[in-house]
């Protein structure tokens, strides 16, 4: 891969996280109750103190995983002829809008600038999302080695956070098996 595509690639990613991060700001931020406007001198009745939640933190990403995804983008592993073929098909299949395939679980894209494949896992069951996610690219005739060596990066919906996914466990962009 040359390193043109790299550099588009990795400020993709950059860029998308960029963007999550912002709008999940936004959205802790907006369920912050409103500041009161200062009262004059008067005597106010006692009101029920409210419990503010702790904002929740960034989703914990496993870094050994993310290590090894960068590895799989910088040093692009050969696939064996099927999954080269498969992963053509893929790529027609993406045509100009990207879109590969979605169910309610997952959506898969191919970024063309960077050549690679990322995975929205829309769940907060990521470990089914994910076997949903081989399954259905070694349907299309993907070994397991090829799903690794695509490269496929996964990363977790922005939605999730309203159901109180972030920051429960450690998340690896890696598909399973990888």
């Amino acid at each position: 891969m040359d390193i043109r595509k790299l550099y588009i690639f990795v400020g993709v990613t950059a860029t998308f996280v960029v963007i999550i991060s912002v709008l999940l700001i936004l959205w802790v931020n907006s369920k912050q109750p409103a500041q009161q406007p200062p009262y004059e001198t008067r005597q106010l009745t006692p009101t029920p103190q409210i419990s503010i939640q702790p904002k929740q933190p960034p989703i914990p990403y496993y870094s050994q995983g993310q290590e090894k995804l960068l590895d799989y983008i910088q040093n692009r592993r050969k696939l064996i002829p099927s999954d080269q073929q498969t992963r053509n098909h893929l790529i027609q299949m993406a045509g100009n809008s990207g879109l590969i395939n979605t169910t309610n679980d997952y959506q898969l894209t191919y970024i063309q600038a960077a050549d690679a494949f990322m995975g929205e896992i829309r769940t907060p069951d990521v470990v089914t999302a994910k076997q949903e996610i081989n399954s259905w690219l070694e349907s299309q005739g993907m070994s397991q080695e090829g799903i690794c060596y695509l490269p496929l990066s996964l990363y977790i919906s922005p939605a999730l956070s309203k159901v109180g996914m972030i920051g429960v466990i450690p998340f690896s962009p890696l598909p399973l098996g990888c």
